[in-house]
């Protein structure tokens, strides 16, 4: 059974929903995939940091995100903060050895995603995005109907992801509906358009420029 020690960055909502699902992961499936090792937790509010830290058991706490991921004792580095973001913190990640497991989308560019796959390729170390949607059954169906040609020859696609989450009028206006949000929501279609085209395969690793 191997420890995996993981280093948060971003202690927000969505870092919390990654260090739940890893509990859950080993909760559904054993230990045999590893145990997590909650040992890191970097945000730039201390506050929420601190916060991450007493609710999901984080041992250290940072206000630098660059010193959890050059830090020896960091296997994975869990990046949940706001997308702008994610190139900066990946690639320094991998830069320094370090196993990257990243909120969708990797980057805000292809181009930065190739070079992210490549330097993950180079440096021998596993570079996964959070696709989780492609795993769910009804969309595997969909796919499995597109390849086996029993909706013919398909012409066009059209992607829409759909929310309900902002339909309140009360809520405040934040990043993740600017601009950067919609890399975001865009990602899902094309992965998801491309998945079912075969044009890959559902795992979510990326550590190859295609």
């Amino acid at each position: 059974m191997k420890e995996i020690r993981i280093g948060l960055v971003g202690a927000g909502w969505m870092g919390k929903a990654h260090s739940s699902a890893f509990l859950d992961a080993q909760m559904l499936f054993g230990p045999d995939y590893g145990t997590a090792v909650f040992e890191m937790v970097a945000d730039t509010n201390e506050a929420s940091a601190k916060e991450a830290q007493h609710k999901i058991g984080f041992q250290r706490v940072t206000t630098d995100w660059k010193e959890l991921v050059t830090d020896p004792d960091i296997d994975l580095v869990d990046i949940a903060t706001p997308n702008a973001f994610h190139y900066e913190v990946a690639k320094a990640a991998l830069e320094n050895g370090k196993n990257v497991y990243c909120e969708k989308p990797l980057s805000i560019s292809p181009e930065e995603s190739k070079e992210l796959a490549q330097l993950a390729k180079e440096k021998g170390v596993i570079n996964y995005v959070g696709f989780n949607n492609t795993m769910n059954p009804a969309n595997a169906y969909v796919r499995e109907l597109v390849q086996s040609g029993r909706l013919g020859k398909i012409m066009r696609f059209t992607g829409t992801y759909d929310q309900d989450q902002l339909l309140d009028e009360s809520l405040p206006i934040i990043w993740s509906i600017r601009r950067s949000w919609f890399s975001s929501v865009k990602c899902f279609s094309v992965y998801y358009g491309r998945y079912c085209r075969s044009q890959c395969d559902g795992d979510n690793r990326i550590s190859k420029a295609t």
